[in-house]
């Protein structure tokens, strides 16, 4: 039995980390820095609407395959991926079977409108 997985690379996802900062207020502000772009295979899987309060909330839920390599195995789920100009909040990875070549993410992309 061949258990290859077939592993089309074709998108490109940068990996962004978060740091805190302190603005000339004094308050802490979230700024994202780019850690890694990288080739990726992006699959949507689902998505949903709902209405919460009466605020619309979309979710839209994919997989992101990389490819296995010393930097790509220290991305986390603390991290988010920018996609299309669509930015994905990740889970932690998980590794595919075989030989340790891909790693795979879930990601969801969250949006509202008031």
């Amino acid at each position: 039995m061949d258990k290859r997985i077939k592993v089309r690379l074709r998108d490109r996802v940068r990996f962004e980390t978060s740091a805190e900062t302190e603005n000339e207020y004094g308050e802490k502000e979230t700024t994202w820095s780019e850690y890694l772009t990288c080739s990726a295979e992006v699959m949507p899987l689902s998505a949903t609407e709902r209405v919460v309060s009466g605020q619309e909330i979309s979710e839209a839920h994919y997989t992101i395959r990389i490819r296995s390599n010393s930097a790509n195995r220290s991305i986390h789920g603390l991290m988010r991926a920018v996609f299309d100009g669509q930015v994905l909040d990740i889970s932690p990875p998980q590794k595919l079977s075989g030989r340790n070549q891909y790693i795979e993410f879930r990601a969801v992309q969250r949006s509202s409108d008031q």
